[in-house]
């Protein structure tokens, strides 16, 4: 399955996954996913450092 990951689901993820749900940790977690994130995520994480 693809996942198309917001920031704040990218930053989330790596910084405190508790904020996440528990089927939304194991679907980022499962290595036969593919996660994705667009230009627009990659943009907006880079205004927010």
């Amino acid at each position: 399955m693809k996942l198309l990951l917001d920031s704040h689901t990218v930053i989330w993820s790596m910084d405190n996954p508790a904020k996440l749900s528990r089927p939304a940790v194991e679907a980022i977690e499962n290595e036969s996913n593919e996660r994705l994130i667009s230009i627009g995520t990659v943009w907006e994480l880079s205004i927010k450092v």
